[in-house]
Protein backbone atom coordinates (compact mmCIF):
# COMPACT_ATOMS: atom_id res chain seq x y z
CA UNK A 1 0.00 0.00 0.00
CA UNK A 2 0.94 2.97 -1.33
CA UNK A 3 1.51 6.05 1.49
CA UNK A 4 -0.94 8.28 0.50
CA UNK A 5 -3.37 5.76 1.55
CA UNK A 6 -2.15 5.29 4.48
CA UNK A 7 -2.38 9.07 5.13
CA UNK A 8 -5.77 9.31 3.73
CA UNK A 9 -6.93 6.86 6.66
CA UNK A 10 -4.37 8.69 9.28
CA UNK A 11 -5.26 12.36 8.52
CA UNK A 12 -9.16 11.40 7.55
CA UNK A 13 -8.63 13.50 4.30
CA UNK A 14 -10.98 15.24 2.66
CA UNK A 15 -11.45 14.35 -1.16
CA UNK A 16 -9.07 11.49 -1.01
CA UNK A 17 -9.60 7.76 -0.40
CA UNK A 18 -10.18 8.05 3.70
CA UNK A 19 -13.37 6.17 3.62
CA UNK A 20 -11.92 3.76 1.18
CA UNK A 21 -8.72 3.40 2.93
CA UNK A 22 -10.71 2.78 6.54
CA UNK A 23 -12.48 0.18 4.82
CA UNK A 24 -9.47 -1.80 3.61
CA UNK A 25 -7.84 -1.27 7.32
CA UNK A 26 -10.99 -2.71 8.92
CA UNK A 27 -10.41 -5.55 6.85
CA UNK A 28 -7.18 -6.05 7.72
CA UNK A 29 -8.05 -5.93 11.56
CA UNK A 30 -10.69 -8.46 11.11
CA UNK A 31 -7.88 -10.63 8.88
CA UNK A 32 -9.80 -10.30 5.96
CA UNK A 33 -6.64 -9.04 4.07
CA UNK A 34 -2.96 -8.49 4.67
CA UNK A 35 -1.71 -4.82 4.02
CA UNK A 36 1.56 -4.86 3.11
CA UNK A 37 3.84 -1.36 3.49
CA UNK A 38 7.14 -0.40 2.86
CA UNK A 39 9.88 0.51 5.49
CA UNK A 40 9.58 4.13 4.52
CA UNK A 41 6.22 4.29 4.99
CA UNK A 42 6.88 3.71 8.86
CA UNK A 43 8.86 6.83 9.02
CA UNK A 44 5.95 8.86 7.38
CA UNK A 45 3.50 7.38 9.75
CA UNK A 46 6.19 8.17 12.66
CA UNK A 47 6.33 11.54 11.94
CA UNK A 48 2.58 12.05 10.93
CA UNK A 49 1.56 11.29 14.33
CA UNK A 50 4.08 13.16 15.68
CA UNK A 51 2.73 16.52 13.62
CA UNK A 52 -0.13 15.39 14.96
CA UNK A 53 0.76 15.93 18.26
CA UNK A 54 1.09 12.24 19.22
CA UNK A 55 4.43 12.51 20.86
CA UNK A 56 6.33 10.07 23.40
CA UNK A 57 4.46 7.14 24.70
CA UNK A 58 1.29 7.90 22.91
CA UNK A 59 3.48 8.36 19.63
CA UNK A 60 4.71 4.72 20.33
CA UNK A 61 1.38 3.36 21.42
CA UNK A 62 -0.52 4.48 17.79
CA UNK A 63 2.35 3.65 16.23
CA UNK A 64 2.28 0.03 17.61
CA UNK A 65 -1.55 -0.10 16.97
CA UNK A 66 -0.65 0.87 13.12
CA UNK A 67 2.08 -2.09 13.09
CA UNK A 68 -0.46 -4.13 14.34
CA UNK A 69 -2.26 -3.29 11.10
CA UNK A 70 -0.05 -4.22 8.67
CA UNK A 71 2.89 -6.18 7.32
CA UNK A 72 6.78 -4.63 6.26
CA UNK A 73 8.29 -5.39 3.02
CA UNK A 74 11.95 -5.69 2.98
CA UNK A 75 13.45 -3.71 0.88
CA UNK A 76 17.53 -3.48 -0.01
CA UNK A 77 19.87 -1.40 -1.70
CA UNK A 78 18.57 -2.89 -5.11
CA UNK A 79 15.23 -2.39 -4.43
CA UNK A 80 16.11 1.50 -4.37
CA UNK A 81 18.88 1.44 -7.35
CA UNK A 82 15.87 -0.71 -9.84
CA UNK A 83 13.39 2.09 -8.78
CA UNK A 84 15.96 4.88 -9.52
CA UNK A 85 16.71 3.70 -12.98
CA UNK A 86 12.83 3.19 -13.94
CA UNK A 87 11.79 5.61 -16.21
CA UNK A 88 8.19 4.43 -16.39
CA UNK A 89 7.32 5.83 -13.00
CA UNK A 90 7.69 9.61 -12.81
CA UNK A 91 8.14 9.80 -8.65
CA UNK A 92 10.76 8.61 -7.51
CA UNK A 93 9.29 7.68 -4.35
CA UNK A 94 6.55 6.11 -5.72
CA UNK A 95 9.08 4.08 -7.35
CA UNK A 96 10.78 3.01 -4.27
CA UNK A 97 7.17 2.14 -2.74
CA UNK A 98 6.63 0.33 -5.81
CA UNK A 99 9.97 -1.68 -6.07
CA UNK A 100 9.41 -2.96 -2.45
CA UNK A 101 5.98 -4.23 -3.13
CA UNK A 102 7.66 -6.31 -6.61
CA UNK A 103 10.12 -7.43 -3.81
CA UNK A 104 7.49 -9.47 -2.15
CA UNK A 105 5.89 -12.56 -3.74
CA UNK A 106 2.89 -12.19 -1.12
CA UNK A 107 1.81 -9.01 -2.86
CA UNK A 108 -0.96 -8.97 -5.32
CA UNK A 109 -1.61 -5.42 -6.65
CA UNK A 110 -0.48 -1.93 -5.14
CA UNK A 111 -2.74 0.14 -3.71
CA UNK A 112 -2.31 3.37 -4.53
CA UNK A 113 -4.56 6.90 -4.75
CA UNK A 114 -1.77 8.67 -7.23
CA UNK A 115 -2.21 5.87 -10.04
CA UNK A 116 -1.68 8.49 -12.89
CA UNK A 117 2.10 8.45 -11.82
CA UNK A 118 2.18 4.25 -12.84
CA UNK A 119 0.49 4.19 -16.17
CA UNK A 120 3.09 3.87 -17.95
CA UNK A 121 4.78 1.36 -16.11
CA UNK A 122 4.70 -2.02 -16.84
CA UNK A 123 2.19 -3.56 -14.90
CA UNK A 124 2.03 -7.22 -15.71
CA UNK A 125 3.94 -8.46 -12.34
CA UNK A 126 1.57 -6.35 -10.05
CA UNK A 127 -1.42 -4.51 -10.95
CA UNK A 128 -2.06 -0.83 -9.67
CA UNK A 129 -5.32 0.34 -8.38
CA UNK A 130 -6.93 2.60 -6.50
CA UNK A 131 -8.33 2.32 -2.96
CA UNK A 132 -11.83 1.71 -4.28
CA UNK A 133 -10.91 -0.69 -6.54
CA UNK A 134 -9.30 -2.89 -3.89
CA UNK A 135 -12.32 -2.48 -1.49
CA UNK A 136 -14.61 -3.90 -4.63
CA UNK A 137 -12.21 -6.68 -4.50
CA UNK A 138 -12.92 -8.00 -0.50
Amino acid sequence: MDTNVILDWLLDREDTFAEEATTLFLAAEEHRLTIYISAGSVYTVTYVLHRAGKRGQKQREALQAFLHLVQVAGADKGTFLSASQLMTISDLEDGFQYQTALGNSAIQYFVTGNTKDFRLADQSQLPVITPAEMVNLL
